[in-house]
Formats: structure tokens, C-alpha cells, sequence
């Protein structure tokens, strides 16, 4: 065996060599990002109430308005 073909690769026949792939059944799948309709839907999917939701807009709008840490990308 060459040295190159020490490890077998994972990537070909995955699903049959090791049967453990799930497929996704998402009962939410948002945008990506966050966003002010992000935290709505999630909010709505959860049949959360009004006071929660308007919790989480506020926390969102403190999350969006506050500085970047330095060192952070952006």
C-alpha cells in the first residue's frame, strides 16, 4: 500500500460504507442571518406571546446597535 493510500477516504460511498446519514427534517429553516423577520417567524413557529416576541425585537435591536469587540472581524 502506498503512502497516500494509508487512509481511505471518507467522501466516496459515505452514505453505504458507514449508514448513519440522517436526512434533515427541519420543523423552522430560516434566512440566513438574524434579523428583525428572522426572530418573527421563529417567534411565531413557537406560539410564543406578544411580550416575548417584543423581548426579543428589543434584545435584537441592542445586539444590532452595540459596537463591534475590537479585534472582532466584521
Amino acid at each position: 500500500m502506498a503512502d497516500t493510500e494509508l487512509v481511505p477516504s471518507t467522501k466516496e460511498n459515505y452514505t453505504e460504507q458507514y449508514g448513519f446519514h440522517d436526512n434533515e427534517n427541519y420543523v423552522f429553516k430560516a434566512e440566513r442571518g438574524l434579523n428583525a423577520d428572522v426572530v418573527r417567524g421563529m417567534s411565531k413557529m413557537k406560539g410564543e406571546p406578544d411580550w416575548m416576541l417584543q423581548f426579543r425585537l428589543k434584545a435584537l435591536d441592542i445586539f444590532l446597535t452595540s459596537p463591534c469587540p475590537a479585534g472582532a472581524p466584521t
